[in-house]
């Protein structure tokens, strides 16, 4: 696969997890859980108190993801901008920045990919090691 076709597939790889989010207690987790590293260190999370669900490890996002009811808030993940795209950082590591609206606002959500195997040649190949969501001001 070509630079740029993996590039459009990592990216995918980052609206899949959206998706998960956005399906809540009807099948978010399964899909989450197909996407997350095993040894996934975290979110942190914008617009919590600190130290109130801010910071999450893979067991209470996927707690959280199957809490909630369908698009309750709906999400959509769109790369608008010159700070949002894919990029690799060296040869174990992909970098996906891009913009999740929702009604309550906008976000910066920075993932970061690993790769699941030692060749992993796909994107599907690839899970999700750590995730920054910052609140965007308008």
């Amino acid at each position: 696969m070509n630079f740029m076709a993996f590039k459009d597939r990592i990216k995918e790889r980052a609206r899949q997890f959206v998706e998960a989010e956005n399906l809540g207690r009807e099948g978010g987790p399964d899909l989450a859980d197909r996407i997350l590293s095993d040894d996934f260190t975290g979110i942190m999370r914008a617009g919590s108190k600190p130290g109130i669900d801010q910071e999450q490890d893979r067991e209470a996002l996927l707690a959280t993801i199957g809490a909630v009811e369908r698009d309750k808030p709906k999400r959509k993940l769109d790369f608008p901008d010159m700070w949002s795209d894919a990029w690799p950082v060296g040869p174990a590591c992909w970098i996906v920045k891009g913009v999740v609206s929702t009604p309550d606002g906008r976000f910066r959500n920075t993932y970061v990919f690993k790769p699941s195997k030692e060749d992993a040649r796909e994107a599907e190949d690839w899970r999700l090691f750590a995730l920054q969501v910052t609140k965007l001001l308008d």
